[in-house]
């Protein structure tokens, strides 16, 4: 549904409660849809980056 969703174009912002399943999943969605790779954003716990404003930030992504 994810890789989906990225070839429709259907922004989403995606959570999970492991990290690690989630930075499995991001890798997984960059490799079948490379030419997204910009759109996609991973956000977790282990990545060092504080969201400033999501409003602006996030728009036109897929979040992850």
């Amino acid at each position: 549904k994810l890789v989906e969703s990225i070839q429709a174009n259907n922004y989403f912002f995606f959570g999970c409660d492991s990290c690690d399943v989630v930075t499995k999943l991001f890798h997984r969605c960059v490799q079948l849809v490379p030419d997204a790779r910009e759109k996609c954003v991973l956000r977790t716990a282990d990545t060092a980056y504080r969201v400033k404003n999501a409003t602006e930030e996030f728009k036109d992504k897929f979040v992850l």
